[in-house]
């Protein structure tokens, strides 16, 4: 849920395309390493966890919605690590810690949304992914993404009022 201090471009995701998210995702995610970028309040990777993850590194901003996210994240100490700052710097950063993951989820502010972000956002994600792996992104339907990039390959996607769920798979020689 929103409230009236959240930032205003945080827009959690649904439940009901939370659940279609989950729901598709079930089988690829207990075990798993997986990355929640523009986390918020962090309902798809908590739903991850609830599924099984073996870990969520979550990436937030906003330092106050960050702070809530580490106190929800307290349940899952063991299974979560909450990073603090912009998702573009923390992608780099993961990426020289030599850090992979089996799925990667990415929710950003649709005012970000340009074809050069597109561009930069899919290059640092891209090293972080583990030979194939899920890259499911949420962006405004308006907008034309022209993927697939990176030797990702579409899987499906799903729309859901505004907004489309995009998941590629990279593929395993990329």
């Amino acid at each position: 849920m929103k409230s009236r201090r959240d930032p205003p471009d945080l827009r959690p995701i649904t439940g009901r395309a939370l659940r279609s998210v989950l729901d598709s995702l079930r089988p690829d995610l207990p075990e798993r390493r997986v990355l929640d970028l523009y986390s918020g309040k962090g309902r798809f990777g908590f739903g991850a966890l609830e599924e099984g993850a073996a870990h969520v590194d979550f990436v937030e901003k906003h330092p106050r919605v960050a702070s809530e996210l580490k106190k929800a994240a307290e349940r899952w100490k063991d299974r979560s690590t909450v990073h603090v700052g912009d998702v573009l710097h923390w992608t780099a950063m993961l990426r020289e810690q030599g850090k992979q993951f089996h799925v990667v989820f990415a929710d950003p502010p649709f005012r970000l949304w340009d074809a050069e972000f597109a561009e930069r956002l899919v290059s640092g994600v891209h090293a972080l992914l583990m030979p194939e792996a899920i890259f499911l992104v949420r962006y405004p339907k308006r907008m034309v993404v022209s993927l697939p990039v990176y030797g990702l390959q579409k899987w499906k996607s799903s729309i859901f009022g505004e907004s489309e769920l995009l998941y590629l798979v990279k593929q395993t020689n990329s």
